[in-house]
């Protein structure tokens, strides 16, 4: 009877496994759009656990916004193609093929403050299908930066950390050359650092927002969306980088195509803009 009763339980163990497991296989995958052939950073298994730690609305249908297979290294492309379209994941392959990221609860946007909600997280492939989430800790609020040519504060994308000390989870270089993942951060509950070394080279970025309706704000009217548009006061930091960069905005050029030049091996921004949903 002994012997009966532990088969029993091995097998109702068994049994509640096999559940478990089919059950992380239907949860559905995000259908993934603007990138042909899908992400070159994350397999159909990681996109499932990443997906599932999103709001429900989130879920569904991803456009890749940026890209450096398909875009180039250019912080400049990076943020007129990403700026203030939607929550959205950063995704980096180092050069030595750890990959890793974040997930902004809120859109992309410039300036000297922080940006974003509790729900923001950091992520790592873990190289057997699976990602490490490292949530929000609550101690503060630092969950999203995000600036350029700034000489006083840092250029580049950060999720956590502190301006001040320069220290965050995760740092990203407006070169795209080079992050920073320390091995610890208040923001995040990171034990580990996310990349292969604290300081890495980058091979690759994407950008994907998570939102079914994210719309290009250079290409709005005052008034057609939420925010008034890319000549709104919503969108006055996007303006003033893209002025410091060398042009400004203008919906009736937004179309023609990008001219992207080399001056002291720095990427100046394009003179015209063309939307990634042509």
């Amino acid at each position: 009877p002994a012997a009966s009763a532990a088969a029993a339980a091995a097998l109702a163990q068994l049994a509640e496994a096999a559940w478990l497991s089919d059950h992380r296989q239907l949860q559905p995958l995000p259908e993934l759009a603007e990138l042909p052939g899908g992400s070159l950073l994350l397999s159909a298994a990681e996109l499932r656990p990443l997906a599932a730690a999103l709001p429900p609305e989130h879920r569904r249908r991803w456009r890749c916004l940026f890209s450096t297979a398909r875009d180039g290294s250019s912080f400049t492309r990076l943020c007129a193609m990403t700026l203030a379209r939607a929550p959205c994941l950063l995704v980096i392959r180092d050069g030595a093929g750890a990959r890793f990221g974040g997930y902004s609860s809120a859109p992309l946007q410039l300036g000297p403050r922080w940006f974003g909600g509790s729900n923001s997280f950091l992520f790592r492939a873990d190289g057997a299908g699976g990602v490490l989430l490292h949530r929000a800790t609550g101690a503060n609020a630092n969950f999203v930066y995000m600036n350029a040519h700034r000489e006083m504060l840092p250029n580049g994308i950060a999720f956590g950390g502190d301006l001040d000390s320069r220290h965050f989870g995760l740092w990203l270089e407006d070169s795209l050359d080079t992050g920073r993942a320390e091995e610890t951060c208040s923001t995040y509950d990171l034990p580990h650092s996310l990349a292969s070394s604290a300081g890495f080279a980058v091979d690759h970025v994407e950008v994907w927002a998570v939102c079914e309706g994210a719309r290009n704000p250079w290409l709005a009217a005052g008034g057609e969306e939420e925010g008034g548009g890319a000549t709104s006061d919503a969108h006055k930091e996007t303006r003033e980088f893209l002025a410091l960069a060398g042009r400004e905005v203008n919906r009736a050029q937004a179309l023609e195509p990008f001219r992207e030049e080399e001056e002291e091996g720095r990427p100046r921004a394009p003179e015209k803009w063309i939307s990634p949903d042509q």
